[in-house]
């Protein structure tokens, strides 16, 4: 029931459910059940003024456009996206800080040979940081089975919890062996086989995936979609407080070559001749981390800002903002 005299009642969003205001439109974000509701901007001025003041004061101060009013206090309440409440102390908002216990939460490592570094020693350092996720490229279509028991069997005493494996195919692979890996390997999540001629098939569960595909050559080169969202409560409240493709990453090329992105040309050292742990450290490699959505000038106007994984390569443009890199093709 929606109240009309009491100067008791207050509108409260539910905790899981934060406006977002946009330039053209705005956003009601449901972190809860994943799913998003575009609004017009009107709505979001309103929401803001019914957590301030009752709801009759509001209602008086819209006597002009009252139908308008009426309709989005409905829509709000009988959407569940918000509650009436003469207690609004005992609802407050949830705090926007984010905390990551991990120096390096994840990490992205590319190796092949010729060797470039002694990659159990990069686990370890890794380990060091409390890194919870890798994905491990294996570029090199002469890899063989021992070579990756040896590494993933490394990683079980690790603290690492996930590993993604990504293998270049080669024809002395074999199915029952590729399948051993995972059933011997509790960090193993996903084993991704690719560039294979005649193997082409995913596992029920997807854990194991033969393509054809040569993804390096695709996949690898691509930032991810911007028309994939994500919508829960860790993702957006990162997002208001850093960038959550760079944040607490590292990545390292087969060179060594320590990067925020495999992608980027830039290298802030090699694990060859640096200490990983300084080089992660400073404000130089860490910068991008800080790159939230609020400063990249190409979406901080967007309703969906807090959504949007951008893993494209950005820029500094100036007073502390940041811009998506656009070479001369257009091309991110």
């Amino acid at each position: 029931m929606i109240p009309n005299n009491s100067n008791n009642h207050y509108l409260r969003i539910y905790a899981d459910c934060v406006p977002v205001l946009g330039k053209e439109r705005s956003a009601l974000y449901n972190l809860s059940l994943g799913f998003i509701k575009l609004i017009p901007n009107a709505m979001y001025e309103l929401i803001k003024e019914l957590q301030l003041e009752p709801v009759s004061s509001i209602r008086k101060s819209y006597h002009h456009c009252r139908e308008t009013f009426e309709e989005y206090l409905t829509f709000l309440l009988e959407h569940n996206w918000a509650f009436i409440t003469d207690t609004p102390k005992d609802f407050p908002q949830i705090e926007d800080h984010y905390y990551k216990p991990s120096v390096i939460s994840n990490a992205v490592i590319e190796y092949g040979e010729p060797q470039g570094y002694d990659i159990l020693a990069l686990f370890d350092n890794l380990d060091q940081m409390n890194c919870k996720q890798i994905e491990l490229r294996f570029d090199d279509n002469n890899v063989s089975i021992e070579h990756m028991h040896k590494v993933l069997g490394y990683c079980e005493g690790t603290t690492t919890r996930y590993i993604c494996l990504l293998v270049r195919y080669n024809i002395g692979m074999k199915i029952n062996e590729l399948e051993s890996l995972m059933t011997r390997y509790n960090k193993l999540g996903q084993l991704i086989v690719y560039g294979s001629e005649s193997l082409s098939q995913s596992s029920a569960d997807n854990r194991i995936i033969l393509t054809h595909e040569d993804i390096s050559k695709t996949l690898f080169y691509k930032p991810y979609p911007k028309n994939k969202y994500f919508v829960n409560m860790n993702f957006f409240y990162e997002a208001l407080n850093a960038n959550p493709y760079y944040n607490g990453k590292v990545a390292i090329n087969k060179f060594g070559h320590i990067k925020n992105c495999l992608l980027h040309p830039n290298s802030f050292g090699n694990v060859n001749h640096n200490q990983l742990t300084e080089i992660i450290s400073t404000e130089s490699f860490q910068r991008l981390w800080k790159a939230k959505p609020d400063l990249i000038e190409d979406i901080r106007d967007s309703e969906l800002r807090y959504c949007m994984f951008i893993t494209d390569r950005l820029v500094e443009a100036g007073n502390n903002t940041f811009q998506i890199f656009q070479n001369g093709d257009g091309v991110c």
